[in-house]
């Protein structure tokens, strides 16, 4: 028997029950075991939108904030064609009348961003923050005359931005194939048969049959039988994980 917390693969027949609800905005309080039956209390985690529970739009606020990041692929464009005119600028010679007004269309294109995010944090008496130091850094260098070196600070700067964006951009999308990864069936033992719910469907206190081959849905701990699980998925380890009853189990 076994108490079930996140997604995992089972290799034996087990009984578990309910400990949470099978979303990350709720979270296990206590449990205890009895024979042939265990119990556990949830409790809800605070959520951003009164009208609605986290666990209901928290994938949905990961894929917008992935669609969001794919629409800003336009940012590499615009970084390699800044690049790309500061080279110009400071090898071929120009007219200064010619080669001024270029500098200045190079640095708005790099670093508009950066100046409206400065501009709004000023209106927010807000002074203290990268955007309004990396303006004031690249307007003094404007000052002194060193246009080059102005847009440069720009230029790395969206550069690491970019990069940055990349990586959050790939934790988010590991985040959501997790979530992907839950089972959308639990079987559970009600009035002595197994019938097949959803998981949100199944209350607290309620036991769970988990077969060889299927993924824990729910968190619990384990009440009868030994498996291996597997949980590479949160771990890393390749190698699975005994478990016998008493133990807890993650979904």
């Amino acid at each position: 028997m076994f108490k079930t917390t996140r997604k995992n693969t089972h290799h034996h027949a087990a009984h578990c029950v309910k400990e949470a609800c099978n979303c990350l905005c709720h979270q296990a309080k206590s449990v205890r075991t009895e024979s042939g039956e265990c119990s556990a209390s949830t409790e809800l985690l605070e959520s951003s939108d009164d009208s609605e529970p986290a666990c209901c739009n928290n994938s949905l606020k990961l894929k917008s904030d992935l669609e969001e990041n794919e629409k800003n692929s336009h940012e590499l464009l615009i970084i390699i064609f800044s690049a790309l005119l500061l080279a110009v600028l400071s090898f071929l010679d120009f007219p200064p009348h010619f080669k001024f007004p270029l500098f200045i269309l190079t640095y708005l294109l790099i670093g508009h961003s950066v100046l409206l995010k400065a501009i709004e944090k000023l209106l927010k008496a807000d002074i203290f923050n990268e955007f309004f130091l990396m303006s004031i850094a690249t307007a003094g260098a404007f000052a002194l005359g060193e246009y080059a070196e102005a847009i440069a600070v720009m230029l790395f700067y969206q550069v690491g931005e970019y990069f940055q964006d990349r990586a959050v951009g790939k934790s988010k999308k590991s985040i959501v194939s997790l979530m992907d990864l839950r089972p959308e069936v639990a079987t559970v033992k009600r009035q002595g048969k197994l019938v097949s719910v959803s998981p949100e469907a199944v209350a607290v206190g309620e036991i769970i049959q988990v077969k060889a081959g299927e993924k824990v849905p729910l968190d619990g701990k384990i009440l009868s039988g030994q498996s291996s699980v597997n949980t590479a998925a949160l771990t890393g380890e390749s190698l699975p994980r005994e478990v016998k009853k008493g133990d807890e189990v993650l979904s």
